[in-house]
């Protein structure tokens, strides 16, 4: 009997040092997560300030005014889009996987790709799609919009003119059973990557690939790909054959069948 007492004293102990493990992990993230958000908006402040108090030094000609006030925009710009893929990622974590009505994601996937259509022309790029009918999801739309709109953005923002992007909806383990998932894949011809998959949905990163840091961009889009991916009980991924040989992301999510 004692040593039956032992092991369940032992497993308690496991158990409960498995549990301050993860809170210590999690209270890390958290940490770095505010450090680097802070550095994040702290830098387009510090430009803001340093060239209000040089073009306040002395008296300026318009045109001098006209370009400190330009690089004033600019920065209010990153900013602002830093605190806005901030409040994005700060909804896609407070989800609640509580029941939702049934929405189309085949529809879905199809009106976004269309309004996204014009931006990757713009880029030079050719966009097509294949996609599954009659895929549903038992959650909102407009979160699952922030997965389609950031996948798709990512991969106009880093293919090169000429390049392509192929955006597709598989629906796996069709049935009554409603046990299969929701595969959307976005392929690209862009600058692809190597040895980051494991980093590239974390919140903040940047890759240093050349070609990465010249384009704008505030590290949060993917991060919030997972967020609400995970929400829903899905899951991400990506891989690529390496720079310059395109890129796959993808997001799954639980499907609930057909009606």
């Amino acid at each position: 009997a004692s040593f039956a007492h032992r092991d369940e004293l032992t497993d308690l102990a496991d158990t409960f040092n498995d549990l301050l493990g993860r809170l210590e992990a999690s209270v890390a993230r958290e940490r770095r997560f505010t450090a680097n958000a802070a550095h994040e908006l702290m830098n387009p402040l510090a430009a803001l300030r340093s060239d209000a108090e040089v073009a306040l030094r002395r008296p300026r000609t318009d045109e001098a005014y006209r370009d400190v006030l330009g690089r004033v925009v600019e920065e209010s710009e990153r900013m602002a889009a830093s605190v806005e893929g901030l409040l994005h990622l700060a909804r896609a974590e407070a989800l609640a996987r509580t029941p939702e009505a049934r929405i189309d994601l085949s529809a879905l996937v199809l009106t976004r790709v269309e309004r996204l259509s014009a931006l990757a022309q713009a880029a030079g790029l050719t966009l097509t799609t294949d996609v599954d009918p009659g895929v549903r999801l038992a959650a909102q739309p407009a979160p699952l919009v922030q997965i389609i709109d950031n996948l798709v953005e990512n991969a106009v923002k880093y293919t090169p003119s000429g390049g392509s992007i192929r955006v597709s909806l598989t629906h796996r383990g069709k049935g009554a059973a409603c046990s299969g998932a929701a595969r959307l894949v976005v392929d690209d011809t862009g600058i692809g990557f190597d040895g980051e998959a494991d980093r590239l949905f974390d919140r903040f990163y940047r890759s240093d690939a050349p070609g990465v840091q010249a384009r704008p961009g505030t590290g949060l889009g993917l991060a919030v790909v997972k967020a609400v991916a995970e929400a829903y009980g899905g899951h991400v991924g990506c891989a690529s054959d390496g720079p310059g040989k395109g890129a796959r992301f993808w997001a799954e999510l639980p499907c609930v069948g057909e009606e």
